[in-house]
């Protein structure tokens, strides 16, 4: 088979990174794999040969078995292209998102400032969420096979768009995600303090990184020991200003990713409902973490079972802070069977069946076409 991906950009995303790892997989797979990107600019460029051009038009986008692409613009331009057969991968359901702003709930930090000309600029916003919820709602009504990647968001696309969507559940490389050693009981010190990690951009807003630092201030003003580490694709200045940050990583590989998370204690994820999958927690539960992670209906599908991690209600700072404080007390026993738990939960997580089973959905779709 032929197949060509479509990505406007390198620059690093989980779900860019998704996309070249099933790019990967394929070509070694033995089938003739393309990615295209209009630029080779960003931490993933080295990720995966790829081919540069200037759109993705008819002109520039080869004869084909199929096309996919991840993105609303890239599925819009591989559609209006008219050439061969399209697939949309859809990792995120970005309307969930802008629905919620709409509503006056999860909007974004830089809309949230005082003074007339500030709400003036959030309503003219609010329209073009509108417009833009239309555009999407438009392309995922055209005859496009889909594929998602988390139980929750193919129930959304099925039941909105009356139709079947393919899953595929995303997967962690054992490789780099796994725990070392059985985690011993954490006593907290100022020599020892407790070591937590928290992962994703501070400027996109589903990702609740806001209400995540805003805890850990909290427990540092009661002088609570924490070391607490932030990994993004980059950060922007107000956060490598802020004080409450010991350790900032940026751009990580996957190997030192899992060395990160091996020598912390805690994940937290304070991601709001339009996370699509959210793979570092399922990373984090791999490497043995005791997690916190907002009860969001993504987090919640990882498992029908109890005690593999805490979770929370979303957008909330003080239960964010009392979960940690109940970290703080917990016994060996307690420690090591939430890590346990956690290891059992993220075993149904691998990357390599999840690769299969992207080939074989591809296959499919490309004999019905």
């Amino acid at each position: 088979m032929h197949f060509v991906f479509l990505s406007s950009t390198m620059k690093f995303t989980g779900g860019t990174k998704l996309l070249f790892e099933y790019a990967s997989y394929l070509r070694n797979a033995g089938h003739r794999t393309d990615v295209l990107v209009k630029h080779k600019t960003g931490t993933l460029k080295d990720s995966i040969d790829v081919t540069i051009v200037p759109d993705f038009i008819s002109e520039f986008i080869p004869e084909c078995d199929l096309v996919i692409a991840t993105t609303p613009r890239d599925l819009r331009q591989a559609w209006d292209s008219k050439k061969n057969k399209v697939v949309n991968f859809c990792q995120g359901f970005q309307i969930t998102e802008l629905e919620q702003r709409i509503q006056g709930y999860n909007i974004p930090l830089r809309f949230q400032k005082k003074g007339i000309v500030n709400k003036l600029r959030l309503i003219r916003k609010k329209i073009s969420w509108q417009k833009k919820i239309k555009r999407i709602d438009k392309l995922y009504k055209l005859p496009i096979p889909m594929i998602t990647v988390a139980k929750p968001l193919q129930k959304i696309l099925e039941q909105r768009y009356n139709r079947k969507v393919d899953l595929c559940v995303n997967g962690v490389s054992k490789k780099y995600f796994f725990s070392a050693i059985e985690k011993a009981e954490i006593k907290i010190t100022a020599d020892r303090p407790l070591r937590i990690i928290s992962v994703g951009p501070f400027d996109v807003s589903v990702k609740g990184i806001s209400i995540t630092l805003d805890a850990i201030k909290k427990l540092k003003s009661i002088g609570v020991p924490i070391h607490f580490t932030r990994i993004a694709p980059e950060f922007i200045d107000v956060e490598k200003k802020d004080p409450c940050v010991d350790e900032f990583f940026e751009n990580v590989s996957s190997q030192k990713m899992g060395e990160i998370m091996r020598s912390s204690d805690v994940y937290i994820s304070n991601s709001f409902a339009a996370e699509g999958f959210g793979l570092p927690a399922i990373e984090a539960l791999s490497c043995g973490l005791i997690c916190i992670l907002n009860s969001i209906p993504s987090y919640k599908s990882f498992s029908d079972r109890d005690g593999f991690c805490y979770f929370l209600d979303e957008n909330n700072v003080d239960k964010t802070v009392k979960a940690i404080q109940k970290i703080v007390q917990l016994s060996k026993s307690d420690m090591n069977i939430i890590h346990n738990n956690a290891l059992e939960v993220a075993s149904n997580f691998s990357l390599d069946k999840a690769c299969q089973s992207f080939e074989q959905i591809l296959l499919r779709i490309a004999k019905e076409r």
